[in-house]
């Protein structure tokens, strides 16, 4: 099974709920393309230097918005790994980064990821959280997708999630 990204389940909620996100570190690329595009695009550089690193596959690919027609998409390095035992990617447009812990409210949603249903999502997390009163982090463009499965897998059986940085007092 992929490893996944650490997260402790802080509370749910009936539509999604809040994580604890642990640190970690991320292969990062900035794409110029569209927002379905954008996964492709920075699909192919992430793979080829976990691939080329012996460095294994985890979940989700994370997918944020920096601009109109720009996104940065991360691979997340497995757990445990540290930052100077990492190798240099030979793409300078692969950068390693440190992300620190962060709370995130995430709502589930399956299916192909296409940006009718990423904004349907973020819209029915954005109106959770202002039904519940619990602050975003940052600006309209706060949010990240994350795809958790291989393009290949049946439609009906795809995991994707929209996920915010919160303000959250335990």
């Amino acid at each position: 099974m992929t490893e996944q990204q650490k997260f402790r389940v802080v509370k749910k909620f009936i539509d999604f709920e809040i994580r604890d996100y642990e640190p970690c570190l991320i292969a990062e690329v900035i794409v110029d393309a569209s927002m379905n595009q954008a996964g492709n695009y920075g699909f192919r550089p992430l793979f080829n230097y976990i691939s080329q690193n012996s460095i294994s596959m985890t979940a989700p690919v994370i997918q944020i918005p920096v601009k109109k027609g720009q996104w940065k998409i991360s691979f997340v390095m497995p757990h445990g790994s540290d930052i100077s035992s990492l190798p240099i990617s030979k793409n300078s447009e692969v950068e390693i980064k440190q992300i620190s812990q962060g709370f995130f409210a995430c709502l589930k949603f399956t299916g192909n990821y296409t940006e009718i249903k990423l904004e349907k999502n973020l819209k029915l997390l954005k109106g959770a959280l202002i039904r519940e009163s619990i602050i975003e982090i940052g600006n309209e463009n706060n949010w990240r997708s994350a795809r958790f499965d291989p393009p290949f897998k049946p439609s009906f059986l795809k995991r994707n999630e929209i996920q915010i940085p919160i303000n959250w007092k335990n």
